[in-house]
């Protein structure tokens, strides 16, 4: 008796219940192209296209003169052959190609009849904004992605006021 008592002992404490719990783990992570280094001080760029009296602008297509945007790329390993950009912002209505002027908060009325055109720094060819660029050659080390931003007209009668804007810029590579 003593033996059916000690094992029945036994398998009391080896009968604990069981409790079974649904866990959920998510795993994460990316698996990445070969890319460059945007510098860093290209990634907040301030361009400033300067003042222009509403005269400048005589009709519809009037532009003034180009001001550099550079994207300066560093670390670019050999297996990347080229390169292509897309600005984003806010379109103008009328011309959805061209980067429409937006308020910036700053209390001052915005300028009418006028937008902001993205040009290709080599062959200062107008790029469409939220289009993908044409590919740009990309060689191993620095390279440097070149374009002009200018106001461009897109009324016969422009308005004084802001004419500021803010603009993205995606790069993908090939």
């Amino acid at each position: 008796m003593s033996r059916f008592l000690f094992l029945s002992v036994f398998f009391l404490f080896l009968s604990n219940s069981v409790n079974a719990a649904d866990v959920r783990v998510s795993v994460t992570g990316n698996i990445k192209n070969e890319s460059c280094i945007i510098n860093i001080n290209d990634t907040n760029q301030t361009i400033t296209l300067g003042d222009f009296h509403i005269r400048d602008f005589p009709q519809a297509g009037s532009t003034t003169a180009g001001k550099p945007l550079n994207i300066r790329l560093t670390d670019c390993t050999e297996t990347i052959s080229g390169a292509s950009v897309t600005f984003t912002g806010t379109a103008s209505a009328q011309y959805p190609e061209l980067l429409a002027v937006s308020d910036t908060g700053n209390g001052t009325l915005l300028a009418g009849g006028i937008a902001i055109e993205i040009l290709d720094g080599e062959n200062e060819k107008p790029i469409a904004l939220n289009i993908l660029t044409r590919l740009k050659p990309i060689i191993r080390g620095e390279n440097t992605l070149k374009y002009l931003l200018r106001y461009k007209s897109i009324n016969n009668t422009v308005t004084a006021g802001d004419a500021s804007a803010i603009m993205y810029f995606d790069i993908i590579y090939q």
